[in-house]
């Protein structure tokens, strides 16, 4: 979608081709405490983006 090259008045919006589940079922499988989606490396690599970020907070660089 090239929305910035072809919107010609401010606040124009596209709805997006996708649709939400029917049904709350998806949660079930997302907010949980084992996340069984998502592996070890990618849990790690989340955690260090998070350090980092509260890290250049703290610093006055975000």
């Amino acid at each position: 979608m090239k929305l910035l090259e072809t919107a010609f008045v401010p606040r124009t919006t596209v709805q997006a081709p996708f649709k939400w589940s029917k049904g709350d079922a998806w949660k079930d499988l997302v907010f949980t405490e084992e996340q069984p989606f998502q592996t070890p490396e990618v849990e790690q690599r989340w955690n260090e983006k998070k350090e980092l970020y509260k890290k250049l907070k703290t610093e006055g660089k975000l």
